[in-house]
């Protein structure tokens, strides 16, 4: 088993297994293999998103961390910025995931998508017999007009 990558592409599709201490992740052909603590909780998704804090005023929507229309600001929406962004957050999220997985005894699948030309990324996760719910979704604030 290769030693975890801390690299998660854009719009690729991720499935987590997991037992009592050790999740195993999938990305395409690839698996990574880490022990973790179980978490009942997710993390504060301030904490994940710390690092690519900036100017940028973006909206998160998350069903996983319940939250609706945050503002908050982020460098940029450039993808090297949004790639490390998921990265942070699916490194932080996993073990609650895969506590999640091992409890229910089901796999989860993470998929991400990216559309650059309005630039937004939507990072989703559910159990392979369930719908899946936002994990994470960013869109750049758009400007309000008022008549």
């Amino acid at each position: 088993m290769k030693e975890k990558k801390k690299y998660y592409p854009l719009g690729s599709i991720m499935i987590l297994e997991a037992n009592e201490n050790e999740y195993q992740i999938q990305i395409f052909e690839n698996k990574y293999s880490e022990r973790y603590i179980c978490q009942d909780v997710p993390p504060p998704i301030e904490q994940l998103l710390q690092e690519t804090k900036g100017d940028i005023e973006v909206l998160l929507i998350s069903d996983v961390f319940d939250v609706e229309f945050l503002n908050y600001k982020i460098r940029n929406m450039e993808p090297h910025t949004l790639i490390r962004l998921q990265n942070n957050l699916l490194d932080g999220v996993l073990p609650f995931l895969a506590t999640q997985s091992w409890e229910i005894g089901s796999s989860i699948m993470i998929q991400s998508q990216y559309d650059a030309n309005e630039p937004s990324l939507l990072i989703s996760a559910g159990f392979l017999d369930d719908l899946p719910v936002v994990l994470l979704q960013i869109e750049k604030k758009k400007e309000e007009i008022i008549f």
